[in-house]
């Protein structure tokens, strides 16, 4: 939810350029940091704002992604890592349940509210990120990984190397289960059409189910079940392989007497 695509920091990096002898500068806020902010000032002090962002953002199925997909992963001593939370539409679901959760996000702004947000919840850390890189994070150091909102904004090479630090970070048979938009339904390509046109690229990126299983049998997942919606959403359910087998050590025969 608070990944966004790099054009248009790239760009307000080369206005900060010219601007600079004037001693100026752009500051950029991400589409999604305004949408958070909005709902905190909507719902006010006393209340969640995710309330606000659950009721405007309905038609993304967290609800189903939640009860069908997220949730069956957790355990009370599970370490759960999730990817782009935002404003904490899931993460508020998924902390207290796990023994940690961990939550990664590119925004400086997430990454603030996150830690005010969850403290007294339950265990947590907060990290921000600017790729798909995971660097707190030890081969095999979580049970799984979880993102809604995240890949539908995310281009397929992007998906790829994301799910290949996924496939590093996850133990074997570990699992990881997000979301993503899909063009094999109406709904998909309508969004498509909606939010984008020739010479104006739509902020959502479409993926066919069977691009998706690609990616995540490339970057090392074992399998990967899709559920395809009705609607533009689909969810995809990855599970890591087991650990290749330790090759034993043969014993030695005795040496032969000379």
């Amino acid at each position: 939810m608070g990944m966004l695509a790099k054009s248009v920091p790239v760009a307000a990096a080369a206005v900060n350029a010219m601007l600079r002898p004037l001693s100026l500068r752009l500051q950029y806020q991400q589409q999604w940091d305004r949408d958070f902010r909005r709902w905190v000032r909507q719902e006010g002090r006393d209340a969640d704002p995710n309330d606000a962002a659950d009721a405007e953002w309905a038609s993304d199925l967290l609800d189903e992604g939640i009860r069908d997909h997220y949730l069956p992963l957790l355990s009370p001593d599970a370490v759960i890592v999730e990817l782009g939370p935002g404003s904490g539409r899931l993460t508020r679901h998924l902390i207290g349940r796990c023994q940690e959760l961990i939550v990664a996000d590119n925004s400086k702004y997430v990454c603030k509210w996150m830690r005010g947000y969850l403290a007294g919840k339950g265990r947590f850390q907060v990290h921000r990120i600017s790729g798909p890189h995971l660097p707190m994070l030890g081969d095999g150091a979580a049970d799984a990984v979880v993102a809604h909102g995240v890949f539908e904004h995310l281009d397929l090479d992007e998906t790829y190397w994301f799910l290949s630090e996924f496939a590093r970070v996850v133990r074997p048979g570990g699992a990881c289960a997000f979301n993503f938009d899909s063009p094999v339904t109406p709904d998909g390509i309508a969004i498509m059409r909606q939010h984008g046109g020739p010479g104006h690229r739509s902020v959502y990126r479409l993926h066919h189910p069977e691009s998706i299983r690609c990616v995540a049998a490339a970057a090392g997942f074992a399998s990967a079940s899709i559920t395809q919606t009705a609607t533009r959403i689909a969810f995809a359910d990855l599970t890591r392989g087991p650990a290749p087998p330790r090759s034993r050590r043969q014993p030695q025969s005795p040496a032969a007497p000379t």
